[in-house]
């Protein structure tokens, strides 16, 4: 089961840059999001005990109308638990509504490293996902962001499949430049 769904997660990763050429067409209505570059923040919920969330600076550039990737680097410290991680998306706009709205997939590959006191122990992860977001352009130049998918973390002995969300508070911010 885990095999299959590793396959089909990365699958989802390698065909997006198709639906991208795809929909070029049909987001001539929205935002030309060629060539724009955000630097901001985004959520990065682990899901694990004592690891807790922590926000990744983010940047993000879109390579044509419809097709941009994403990365972001963060960690978290304190109590004697740390955890640092890093994040890559490939982000496919969907739909575009009144050129200030976009619906778009995403899929995601990342490395994480959690660190627990309670019970000295250090677990390097790595974590695979697709899901839906929406970003809302509130001026020309600064979004917010939001994503709901499945996510699966899994290394040293630790695996952990499920949803993972960025909600109100706990949302993407990004400034275009």
């Amino acid at each position: 089961m885990k095999k299959v769904i590793l396959t089909l997660l990365f699958v989802s990763l390698l065909v997006s840059p198709l639906f991208a050429a795809q929909n070029k067409s049909s987001n001539t209505s929205g935002v030309n999001m060629e060539g724009m570059f955000a630097l901001g923040y985004s959520n990065f919920n682990l899901g694990i005990d004592g690891a807790g969330n922590f926000s990744t600076i983010a940047a993000r550039y879109w390579i044509s109308p419809t097709f941009g990737i994403d990365g972001g680097i963060g960690f978290a410290a304190g109590d004697g638990n740390s955890a640092f991680a890093f994040q890559a998306k490939a982000l496919t706009v969907l739909k575009n509504y009144s050129k200030v709205l976009n619906v778009y997939a995403a899929g995601n590959l990342g490395v994480v490293n959690v660190s627990l006191a309670q019970d000295a122990s250090s677990t390097s992860l790595f974590t695979i996902g697709a899901g839906l977001g929406v970003e809302w352009f509130v001026v020309d130049n600064l979004s917010l962001s939001a994503e709901l998918g499945l996510r699966l973390l899994t290394g040293s002995g630790f695996t952990q499949f499920g949803t993972y969300a960025g909600y109100f508070p706990e949302i993407g911010l990004r400034l275009y430049i």
